[in-house]
């Protein structure tokens, strides 16, 4: 549960050995942080997979240095570091400058998220009607993930489109903020709010508010198949880089409105 616990290293240094492990994978940094040691006294290769890093823009100074260094740490104690995005890879470059990586682009389990599976009918559990055009946000509520910039931009799109529904699945420190700007921008008929859930939602999330073909789409952060989405650089917030969009549609006024948002680079459209 957090990074360095130092009361874990022997019970996962047991582990490893009593289930002779030939070689580790770390995904993230609380994981690295509490294997590296058993690792390196074993002598068992460690792979550290960078889905993020630890450090953000929205920290506290001391803070944002304390989780460089830390990370720095952990780099350089891996035989081999892979990012999840060539952003990804030039941030750490940026902040470390010994830092190398192979990249490997994260992707989705196809399977899972099949737009041809049956998923749970979230348009009857919440009432949402049948012909409304339902967007869908599953992600933590904090700041580097920018739900308040995704309220901000609904809000403008409404204007344009009041049929508009936007669900809003997860938890995080941002969450009453973000029930408080809905209500402060009145909207809060339009927005449905859900904490985390492990159902459908969770596990067919990307493609949960299809509804086997009506007019529901999907702007996650993980482009589904088949389904318009918003693509934003968690690391490079600076740029931006808007193609394939055009106010032609709902979702192209919904892009178009999140133009000059921080990290937002770019809205994509996969026709069925």
């Amino acid at each position: 549960e957090r990074p360095f616990n130092l009361f874990v290293w022997g019970k996962v240094k047991k582990l490893i050995k009593e289930e002779k492990i030939d070689i580790i994978h770390a995904h993230g940094t609380r994981a690295n942080s509490n294997v590296f040691c058993a690792a390196r006294s074993l002598h068992i290769p460690l792979i550290y997979t960078i889905h993020g890093w630890s450090f953000h823009n929205d920290q506290k100074p001391w803070v944002k240095k304390f989780r460089i260094l830390g990370e720095k740490f952990l780099v350089s104690r891996t035989h081999v570091n892979i990012s999840v995005s060539d952003s990804n890879r030039r941030t750490g470059q940026k902040y470390i400058k010994s830092f190398t990586s192979a990249v490997v682009n994260n992707g989705i389990d196809q399977e899972k998220f099949n737009p041809g599976k049956y998923f749970t009918d979230i348009r009857k559990e919440l009432s949402i009607d049948k012909n409304a055009i339902l967007l869908l946000f599953i992600a933590r509520f904090t700041a580097h993930k920018q739900p308040l910039t995704l309220i901000r931009s609904f809000a403008y799109t409404l204007k344009k489109l009041p049929a508009l529904k936007l669900l809003m699945v997860g938890d995080g420190n941002e969450k009453k903020a973000a029930l408080g700007l809905a209500k402060e921008l009145s909207i809060e008929e339009n927005i449905i709010f859900l904490p985390f859930r492990e159902d459908g939602v969770r596990r067919g999330g990307l493609v949960w508010a299809q509804d086997h073909g009506r007019p529901s789409r999907v702007a996650p952060l993980t482009p589904a198949p088949r389904r318009p989405s918003v693509i934003h650089s968690l690391w490079t917030p600076s740029r931006f880089c808007w193609r394939w969009c055009w106010p032609t549609s709902w979702w192209g006024w919904f892009a178009a409105s999140l133009r000059g948002a921080r990290g937002v680079t770019g809205c994509a459209w996969s026709p069925s």
